[in-house]
């Protein structure tokens, strides 16, 4: 399945960044690497994208998610710490 119906499913949970952070660890049980989540989840800021999240949506994106890939978090709220932190020179 796409990426963003999924994002948009979270997005209707009663705690949004708790669903998001729950789909990264199912991706990533799927088989997609901490950089392809961050690429993908980046990806949907683009405006060629079908959907482009609304500004509240965007910081949950970016504090939830992205942020908690590159390690821009507090330690307990990195994810997935078993791989390296995404850097840009790894993208």
């Amino acid at each position: 399945m796409p990426l963003v119906p999924l994002v948009q499913q979270a997005f209707r949970d009663e705690q949004p960044g708790e669903a998001l952070r729950l789909l990264v660890r199912d991706l990533h049980t799927q088989g997609w690497s901490k950089a392809q989540l961050y690429r993908a989840f980046l990806a949907l800021f683009e405006e060629t994208q079908a959907w482009t999240p609304s500004g509240d949506e965007r910081e949950v994106l970016e504090t939830c998610v992205l942020d908690a890939l590159v390690g821009w978090c507090a330690p307990a709220w990195r994810l997935l710490p078993e791989e390296p932190d995404v850097r840009e020179h790894t993208l």
